[in-house]
């Protein structure tokens, strides 16, 4: 089989011609020369019994008399007879009654002792021993056996036609096989030429010779299947050219679609930042003006539960600490402690200091160097200040009053007092008047159904009033009417509340046009990125389909010919076949790996908790590293939420790579995980060839692999679709490596609350 690797595809069809020929007529010849040794044998044997029948015919009498004489001269005439070298008659008890034998010159006389026992022989029956034949035959007379008559036929003659047989079989091979070596010289050339054609024109494509054509010669089916493979060449090409192009300008639009929603979510995230905290303020001065309201609270009380009421406004409540001291007396939360970072606002009353507000953080100091207290913070203890300094100077009921009002007044928000029964406006503050266009009378003389458009009757008042009973504080968004007929979205807290046995609805509305304006801005990227994800899956259809189509004809029409030609195709043909069958087996994987590259983090994914202690062995099972190559769990393995098919595929390209391309007699792979802040940082080692550091990046783009595809079977897509991945869940992926040392793949995936699986450790190495 050696020697057959190493010759021509022509010789190789010449060879297996000829050697079919040659087993067909060694088998005929065969059949034959035994067909005929065995109608000889046969026929020897038929002829020895007859003369066995007639000698002991003749020999009756002469064992009735006991005439021995007589018995000899009947045994003598067999010397016509050449080839029976021995006669002999026996009685029925087994003496030798007469006897013939014939020594190599021809000569007759009597001899008893014989190499073979006749003595033993049944009667009736013969035997091929010492390469004589020998046959016994009973003498009846009467009814009665009275002898048995033995002869022994020489096998030369027989062994002789054997021999002539044989050399007549040998001329006739040879003269058979030179014959079909010159025909077969002469036609071999039609079917190998194409084949070795089509061979080179399928490895030079691999190769990137795209404008390569194959040269057509025939209109049989090698000529079909070249000029479907010159159709294939033509179009992978223009597809080729096209799906760059197009990717390309894919990439920039949907880049330039990802920055303008990335921005627009944080200016969101902003937007609604602030308007929590500008809420929170908002709850503590409403919180003042409910303590303010409740009846018989003394100044005293107030000032005790006002501590905790400023500290709950602020960003950082835990860490903060609120004193107000007043005419002397402290009153302060329980955590009160001072430190250097503070905020201050001093009580007057009568423009007289009568005391302050003080707000110390005794949290640690953030590493960026920023102040952990903000303005607005500062603006809230300066108003809380003013409005003490207000219920201090005016008496209880009128002090309430006058916080209320001041409150409202200097409020950046539309707050007014609603009647409960019919919605009526009852007082209104100053920024209410400037966002809707009207004076406090013309307001005053309305509705809130007038203003509000979400509230069209009577019965749509009637269902919020009830609704507001029983919770008795609702937040709902909502679309306010100014006097010149414009509209504006407002996110609005209404608040049952009573006093002196009369029930009143508060109601603080927020202008949130801004922040509509963003979601709409961000509904309308969103819309442009799916209608751009709708654009590529319609390529990627088209790719798919264009593509693999032309590679399952080329396919199947190689199968075909492996098939139907397989009898005439020496190894190497074999070879060539099956790798043109891999060259598109390439090109199809390629084609999977761009679509596969299109789907990540285009399609919904149903995110779990996935535990990578269970999942990684299913992975190892897939890979099938061979027994040189020992992988190992070096610590213990998060629970992570994503899809399992990605965190699987991700694992798998790594392990698959590192075990690809390992070039060490004993293989050596690693798998780690370490905590690293906000992420688990994992990590996949081997002791492979290693990468140069000015390939880290060009691993990770599309297509790019470092070793030749004919060395290792690679598309180039793995490592950018596990990017893609990795990047998709919040985390990045980087390579460390030496040349001839191995390499490092480091990728991160955010913390999740499961953490680490501590009863799930694997103590042992994972080896194939």
């Amino acid at each position: 089989m050696s020697l057959m690797r190493n010759i021509s595809i022509r010789h190789k069809l010449t060879a297996i011609i000829m050697l079919t020929c040659a087993v067909i007529l060694l088998l005929a010849i065969t059949v034959f020369i035994v067909w005929a040794q065995i109608n000889s044998r046969h026929n020897l044997i038929r002829d020895l019994s007859a003369h066995a029948a007639m000698i002991g015919d003749n020999c009756k009498a002469a064992l009735a008399f006991e005439d021995a004489k007589q018995a000899k001269e009947t045994l003598s005439a067999l010397h016509v007879q050449e080839s029976i070298v021995f006669g002999c008659i026996h009685t029925p008890n087994g003496d030798v009654f007469a006897s013939y034998y014939r020594d190599k010159n021809g000569t007759t006389t009597e001899r008893v002792d014989r190499e073979v026992d006749i003595s033993k022989i049944p009667k009736d029956s013969h035997i091929f021993a010492g390469g004589l034949l020998t046959v016994s035959k009973g003498i009846v007379l009467d009814g009665e056996i009275i002898g048995t008559v033995y002869l022994q036929d020489d096998m030369r003659r027989l062994h002789s036609a054997l021999v002539w047989d044989i050399v007549v079989a040998v001329v006739i091979l040879v003269s058979v096989l030179t014959i079909a070596y010159v025909l077969t010289a002469n036609v071999q050339k039609l079917v190998s030429g194409p084949i070795l054609s089509l061979t080179e024109s399928a490895a030079r494509i691999g190769k990137g010779e795209l404008n390569h054509r194959v040269k057509i010669h025939s209109n049989d089916e090698l000529g079909k299947l070249g000029e479907s493979f010159n159709d294939m060449a033509q179009k992978l090409k223009e597809s080729y050219t096209h799906l760059e192009e197009k990717v390309r300008r894919r990439t920039v639009e949907l880049s330039s679609a990802n920055e303008k929603l990335e921005t627009e979510i944080v200016q969101r995230e902003q937007a609604q930042k602030m308007l929590e905290e500008r809420i929170k303020e908002i709850n503590c001065l409403y919180s003042l003006s409910r303590l303010v309201e409740q009846p018989q609270i003394t100044f005293e009380q107030i000032l005790e539960k006002m501590p905790d009421l400023i500290r709950n406004a602020y960003r950082h409540a835990e860490t903060t600490c609120i004193r107000i001291t007043f005419d002397g007396i402290h009153y302060q939360t329980d955590n009160f402690e001072k430190s250097e970072l503070s905020q201050y606002a001093p009580i007057k009353v009568h423009k007289n200091k009568a005391g302050a507000i003080e707000a110390y953080y005794i949290g640690e100091k953030g590493k960026n160097g920023r102040e952990p207290f903000i303005e607005e913070e500062q603006n809230l203890l300066d108003l809380v200040a003013e409005r003490l300094s207000g219920i201090a100077e005016h008496k209880k009921a009128e002090d309430k009053l006058a916080i209320f009002r001041n409150l409202i007044k200097q409020s950046n928000d539309c707050i007014f007092v609603i009647d409960p029964e019919w919605g009526r406006i009852l007082d209104v503050n100053d920024r209410t008047c400037e966002s809707l266009g009207h004076t406090r009378e013309e307001l005053l003389k309305t509705t809130i159904k007038d203003i509000d458009e979400s509230l069209t009757d009577d019965s749509s008042w009637q269902q919020l009033t009830l609704k507001l009973k029983l919770k008795g504080e609702i937040i709902q968004e909502g679309l306010y009417k100014r006097r010149d007929g414009t509209t504006f979205f407002v996110e609005t807290s209404l608040k049952l509340v009573s006093q002196k046995n009369e029930s009143y609805i508060i109601g603080v509305a927020r202008d949130t046009t801004e922040r509509k304006q963003a979601e709409e801005r961000q509904a309308g990227l969103i819309e442009q990125v799916e209608s751009i994800n709708r654009e590529l899956r319609d390529f990627a259809y088209i790719v798919s389909h264009d593509l693999k189509a032309p590679l399952r004809g080329i396919k199947s029409l190689t199968q075909w010919l492996s098939a139907d030609y397989a009898d005439k195709l020496d190894e190497k043909g074999q070879e060539q076949i099956k790798l043109l069958l891999s060259r598109a087996e390439r090109m199809h994987n390629l084609i999977e790996g761009v679509l596969e590259y299109s789907r990540v983090g285009r399609e919904k994914e149903n995110r779990i908790q996935v535990n990578l202690t269970e999942l990684l062995p299913e992975v190892i099972d897939m890979v099938a590293p061979p027994e040189s190559i020992a992988i190992t769990v070096e610590n213990e393995l998060p629970t992570v939420e994503c899809e399992p098919t990605r965190i699987r595929q991700v694992f798998q390209n790594l392990l698959s790579n590192a075990v690809k391309y390992m070039d060490k007699p004993q293989g050596l792979i690693t798998i780690g995980c370490v905590e690293d802040g906000a992420f688990w940082r994992f990590s996949v080692a081997d002791n492979g060839p290693g990468i140069e550091e000015k390939h880290f990046e060009r691993i990770f783009q599309m297509f790019q692999t470092l070793t030749s595809r004919d060395k290792f079977e690679s598309t180039g897509v793995g490592l950018t679709v596990i990017k893609k991945i990795v990047e998709m869940y919040g985390g990045k992926i980087w390579v460390e490596s030496q040349v001839s040392k191995g390499s490092t793949f480091f990728f991160t995936m955010p913390k999740q609350e499961m953490g680490v699986n501590k009863n799930a450790k694997l103590k042992a190495d994972i080896v194939s």
